[in-house]
């Protein structure tokens, strides 16, 4: 990428800060409702992770749950608020540094075959500027497990989640398991679940926080630690990835 085109790329991220089809003005702190944004992400009929729609055909999720890729076919999409289920996708794209999610770039584009019928239904990318500081109350959206009639129920977890600074989450880390190494890098977020846990089927699930009274999705889940009870939640920072999100889905 040129310079002019990447400056040209962060005055639209900076200007914008969210697509241009994407609803901006929402706040984020209601019920359940109103999280239209969630998706299931499913493999032969098999829910296996969630997701956050960006705009009308693109969905952002984590790499960690494409790690056995097989055929495009063989995924779907279904769409929380609305009846369209078991969507065909064209294209998955995981992050090409991306080998653990323990070693960060979890983070993955999911393309669908058609831009969907409905408006205003994604949610917003923060700007490169906007900050998640210690402590900020977010929410986690998400299904542990989806029935095969591809009806989706509703959410399964909304659940609280307090931003950790990533050295208080590192600590609890170095002195649980081993000390000395960096676990949350810079491209990661550190949340903890103040309900249920975080479980495997909600990974991929969308972290949404209130910046400036607009909902933003700020991370999603990668990985996570206590599930199924009260835990650490480790999120990839969406701010970390706005140039490879924008370079890819403009293609």
């Amino acid at each position: 990428m040129g310079a002019a085109t990447g400056a040209a790329l962060i005055f639209m991220l900076g200007i914008v800060g969210c697509l241009v089809d994407t609803v901006c003005g929402q706040n984020c702190s209601l019920g359940k409702e109103a999280w239209q944004w969630q998706v299931s992400i499913q493999r032969n009929g098999i829910h296996i992770c969630g997701g956050a729609l960006i705009s009308k055909s693109w969905i952002l999720s984590s790499a960690g749950c494409f790690s056995s890729l097989g055929n495009t076919s063989e995924w779907r999409v279904s769409l929380r608020w609305t009846n369209q289920t078991n969507l065909n996708i064209s294209r998955i794209i995981r992050h090409p540094s991306y080998s653990l999610e323990i070693s960060g770039y979890d983070i993955a584009l999911v393309q669908l075959n058609h831009d969907i019928s409905y408006t205003n239904l994604s949610i917003g990318l923060p700007q490169y500027s906007d900050e998640v500081p210690d402590g900020t109350h977010c929410f986690l959206s998400g299904w542990e497990k989806v029935d095969k009639s591809m009806v989706l129920p509703d959410l399964q977890h909304l659940q609280n989640v307090s931003i950790l600074g990533s050295a208080a989450c590192n600590h609890f880390f170095q002195s649980k398991y081993v000390s000395g190494i960096t676990f949350i890098q810079e491209d990661m977020l550190c949340g903890e679940d103040t309900s249920n846990g975080n479980c495997k089927g909600v990974i991929g699930g969308p972290l949404a926080c209130n910046i400036k009274d607009k909902c933003k999705l700020v991370g999603i889940l990668s990985w996570t630690v206590g599930c199924p009870h009260a835990g650490l939640g480790i999120y990839t920072k969406t701010t970390a990835f706005l140039q490879w999100i924008m370079s890819n889905i403009s293609v």
